[in-house]
């Protein structure tokens, strides 16, 4: 998958061909090109919010002492909020994540912040399509029935919403993007996400390295994966082992947010920067033979700078 954003702002990608798909095989040979013609990508572009979501965000994802300040959000109209920056993408748990920078005259979202949204790659139509979601069929709402849904006398149910992918006339419930509130003061697309494993089994961590304008500093903000796929901002607690008695478990806890600053001594951001993953693999001898294997996961981080 090839992505670009056009001067405003608009995001635009393309999908290497594998020669069986209709529309490979249906082009002359003479005008094949191995690619997709560019579609542009689609973002949510709701008519109203789902107030049941907003009512939860607001109880539980909101600072203590300000509950108009998030510290992420739900966002349903986002198709004309990206900046006109590079944005990323982010393959891992069955989906593709998109991250762009919201603009800085931004009417739906907050300015300058990092948006996401999930897609997955129809492999017959090689298209990105959204993410679909699970909401309640009639009220259209993903936390509340509709109204009329009432007890009965003998405890059943009458006027039965239930939860479903479609709503009562079949038209599909797409995921909303998610705003990553507590990422601030983005410029120029200076931003990179890595999707990396922990310890634990099956569970992941995001590390989300953002320049600050207004600080002129890197930052590095890593939040657990939910099981969902998201992000789990919660504190939790794990048993470790100790190392001099091994039968031995002491409780360690895991912020469900780290937030750090990078100290790069004497020298500026000039020009972005880039994080990625990869594996270090070594031979090692196995029942087939010798063979490579992964043997650690290790993240880089390259800045491009100057010197101060």
């Amino acid at each position: 998958v090839v992505i670009a954003t056009d001067t405003n702002g608009k995001i635009f990608y393309t999908i290497k061909q594998d020669g069986f798909e209709d529309s490979y095989l249906n082009t002359p040979e003479y005008q094949r090109t191995g690619w997709e013609d560019w579609q542009e990508l689609v973002f949510p572009d709701e008519a109203e919010d789902d107030q049941s979501v907003i009512e939860k965000e607001t109880a539980e994802l909101t600072h203590q002492d300000d509950p108009n300040k998030f510290i992420l959000r739900s966002r349903y109209r986002t198709q004309n909020e990206s900046a006109a920056a590079p944005v990323q993408l982010v393959s891992g748990m069955e989906h593709i994540y998109v991250f762009r920078q919201s603009k800085a005259n931004a009417t739906e979202t907050t300015p300058n912040t990092l948006l996401v949204d999930r897609f997955v790659l129809d492999g017959m139509t090689n298209q990105l399509v959204r993410k679909l979601d699970v909401r309640f069929k009639r009220s259209r709402k993903k936390y509340q029935p509709i109204e009329s849904m009432r007890k009965k006398a003998n405890g059943g149910l009458a006027n039965i919403d239930s939860l479903d992918f479609r709503d009562a006339d079949g038209e599909p419930f797409y995921e909303p993007t998610t705003e990553l509130s507590l990422i601030t003061n983005l410029d120029k697309g200076w931003f990179s996400v890595v999707l990396l494993p922990t310890n634990e089994h099956e569970k992941y961590r995001w590390h989300i390295f953002a320049y600050n304008s207004q600080t002129q500093k890197i930052e590095l903000t890593t939040i657990g994966a939910s099981e969902e796929g998201l992000f789990d901002l919660k504190d939790y607690t794990i048993l470790e082992q100790k190392r001099e008695a091994k039968n031995a478990l002491v409780p360690r806890s895991i912020p469900g947010i780290i937030h750090r600053t990078l100290d790069i001594n004497n020298v500026e951001v000039a020009d972005g920067f880039s994080a990625s993953k990869y594996d270090i693999q070594r031979e090692q001898q196995t029942r087939e033979g010798m063979q490579l294997l992964k043997n650690v996961n290790q993240l880089k981080f390259w800045p491009h700078i100057c010197w101060s």
